[in-house]
């Protein structure tokens, strides 16, 4: 008799990127890491906007009013989380990140 080992699925995040030159729509398991390749990879775009969709995995539309938010737009950052705006560390532990 063979074992199978049963993956666990993951769950998806969906997560909308854009900035002056790009719209990227996408799901992730990791929004931790997609966050840090998204702005690796855009590093010299302006007014970057990202939404993070972690309440709602299940849903195919991202309410950016009540998403995980971040803004650079004119060099000034803002963290938003539902609507209301949060401070850097409570947007990295809402990511799944712990600062290094």
């Amino acid at each position: 008799m063979k074992v199978r080992n049963q993956r666990l699925k993951k769950s998806k995040t969906r997560y909308f990127y854009s900035d002056d030159e790009n719209e990227i729509l996408g799901e992730t398991d990791d929004p931790c890491r997609t966050m840090i390749n998204l702005f690796n990879a855009f590093s010299d775009n302006r007014n970057r906007k990202v939404f993070f969709d972690i309440d709602n995995p299940k849903k195919t539309i991202i309410n950016k009013e009540k998403s995980l938010q971040y803004q650079e737009v004119e060099n000034t950052k803002v963290y938003k989380y539902q609507g209301k705006v949060v401070n850097r560390e409570d947007f990295i532990i809402l990511l799944g990140c712990e600062e290094t």
